[in-house]
Formats: C-alpha cells, sequence, structure tokens
C-alpha cells in the first residue's frame, strides 16, 4: 500500500475509529512471605531463593474464573475485529487498536452483550464472596490469613471492563490549535510520516494472523482427507470468515490485489464443518486452496 502520506493520514482519520479497552482484575493469588522464608529455611537455600504465592480462594474460585472468562472474552472480541495501531513493531499489540468506522455500530452492539455478561459474572462473584472466603481458608489450612482477603465492598475497585473510543490523529488537528503555523506544519507532517508505519504494521498483523489460520486449516483438513485422526472443530471456518471480514474493511483504499485475496479466502469458509467432515474430497481441496493462497502471500502477492 503505497500512498501519499498526508492523503493516507486523512483516509485513516475518515474510515478508522481507535478503540482501547482497559481490563483490571483480582487474582485471587498473593505472596505469602513467612511461607517463602520457611521454604526457603528448610531447603537451606539463600534468602529469597523462593517465593510461595498462594492461592487465596483455593478450591473455591468458580465465580472468580467466570468473570476472568467473561473479560477475556471482551479482550478476544477487541482483537479479533481490530488491528494494532502502533508505529512500533515491538509494541504493536498493545494500546489502542483500529476499528473500521463502518464496524463500529455492530462493535459496540456486541461489546454491550458482551459487558453485561461480565457485569453478571462479576456480581455473582461478589454475592458469593463471603462464602468461598470461608472454604477457601478451610481449604488453606495453615497458610490461611484472613488479612489477605479485601473485603466485600472493595471488590468493585479492583475489577474493570471500560471501552474507549475516539477519532484517528489526522494531520489536519494541529491546524486548529492556537499555536505557530510552522510548528502545526511540523507536528502534522510527523503525524503523517508515523501513519504510513501505523499502516504497514497494521497489514503486516493481518497477514501474519491469515497465514496462521491457513496453515491451521491446511493441516488439520489435510490430516483428515489422508484419513489421520484429528478432530474438526467450527472454529476452523468462523476464525477464517472473521478474517475476511476484517481484510475487507480494512481495505479503504480498494487495493485490487486485497479484494483479490479476499475473495480467494471466501473459497475456503464457503463449506461449514459439518459439509467439509461429510465430504473428503472437500476437505481436500480446501486444505490445497490453504496451502496455495499461504505460498502466494509469503511470495509476497498481497501485502
Amino acid at each position: 500500500m503505497n500512498t501519499d502520506n498526508e492523503d493516507l493520514s486523512q483516509a485513516l482519520a475518515g474510515n478508522y475509529l481507535l478503540v482501547d479497552v482497559t481490563i483490571r482484575r483480582f487474582s485471587g493469588f498473593k505472596k505469602d512471605k513467612q511461607a517463602s522464608e520457611d521454604v526457603t529455611a528448610h531447603a537451606g537455600a539463600q534468602h529469597n531463593a523462593a517465593k510461595v504465592v498462594k492461592d487465596i480462594l483455593a478450591g473455591a474460585r468458580n465465580e472468580l474464573k467466570e468473570v476472568a472468562g467473561a473479560q477475556d472474552a471482551v479482550r478476544s472480541y477487541l482483537y479479533n475485529h481490530t488491528l494494532p495501531y502502533s508505529s512500533s513493531t515491538s509494541g504493536r499489540n498493545a494500546g489502542a487498536r483500529l476499528l473500521a468506522a463502518s464496524e463500529s455500530i455492530g462493535f459496540l452492539q456486541h461489546y454491550k452483550v458482551l459487558h453485561t455478561a461480565y457485569t453478571k459474572a462479576l456480581n455473582d462473584f461478589i454475592g458469593a464472596y463471603s462464602s468461598r472466603k470461608a472454604e477457601a481458608i478451610s481449604n488453606l489450612g495453615s497458610l490461611a490469613n484472613p488479612d489477605d482477603y479485601p473485603d466485600v465492598s472493595e471488590l468493585n475497585e479492583l475489577f474493570a471492563v471500560n471501552l474507549d473510543m475516539n477519532p484517528v490523529p489526522a494531520t489536519t488537528d494541529f491546524e486548529r490549535l492556537t499555536i505557530p503555523a510552522e510548528v502545526a506544519q511540523a507536528l502534522g507532517n510527523r503525524i503523517a510520516g508515523q501513519q504510513q508505519v501505523v499502516l504497514d504494521n497494521a497489514m503486516k498483523d493481518l497477514s501474519d494472523r491469515i497465514v496462521t489460520e491457513l496453515k491451521r486449516m491446511a493441516t488439520q483438513l489435510g490430516k483428515f482427507s489422508d484419513g489421520e485422526k484429528t478432530r474438526l472443530y467450527g472454529s476452523l471456518i468462523d476464525n477464517m470468515s472473521g478474517l475476511v471480514a476484517l481484510l475487507r474493511s480494512a481495505n479503504f483504499t480498494k487495493d485490487a490485489k486485497l479484494n483479490e485475496l479476499a475473495d480467494r479466502l471466501s473459497e475456503c469458509t464457503k463449506h461449514d464443518i459439518k459439509t467439509i467432515k461429510a465430504n473428503v474430497s472437500v476437505a481436500k481441496q480446501v486444505a490445497v486452496t490453504a496451502n496455495e493462497i499461504t505460498a502466494d502471500i509469503e511470495n509476497d502477492l498481497y501485502f
């Protein structure tokens, strides 16, 4: 994707939003200083050679697992439907992410469903906390310490799932500031220069994800079509369908090569997993197609 930097900056700002989800959680694990000292002393080891981290909800964390699962579902949904927004290759999966503006309404609707599930799980945990605490203290034996536990009134502050959505910065943003024109121009130029790197990183991330799923698909379906024992799950098709949708929404420059790639990938998703399981020849053809597309992507045909 080679586009004039300033045009690219405006295109990103006009077609994408920046989304970020802050997730905070109570782990239920705590370092036990005394137990750590006892272990090192018993072993004749150097001080601080070992640390004992205890599960203060030992055998009683079912509701807490549900909260963590609901939070992870939010994070997974964010990553699966967005691209990284970073000018650093090392940190491209950290911070805010690019969401196609055309997908924002559907994204928010599904996020609301996931957030509602998280809120219910958190309320269930808080409601069960006192009894789970008593159960865990009994399970911990001599490791139990009532002072390790937060008060039930503090629990809400230990958890969070918060969504932020903001516009992508554009070169023209600085023109509205009351700063010298040359400073505004310099800042705008800096943003414009970074946006090409941002887009390159985003597309590299998408390319890597597509190749990973293609190889998984080719491997699993190849084994199945060769008569090897393997399990085929619907996620094999669902994950690729999601990436096809993400690729189409990411192609705001209407790059013909990316449209072609999306069409070819769609050939791998036109049969559901039940149809594939019932027809070895279909499985083999999808595996062959997945391998062919992988080779073309790795030979830089598309990105």
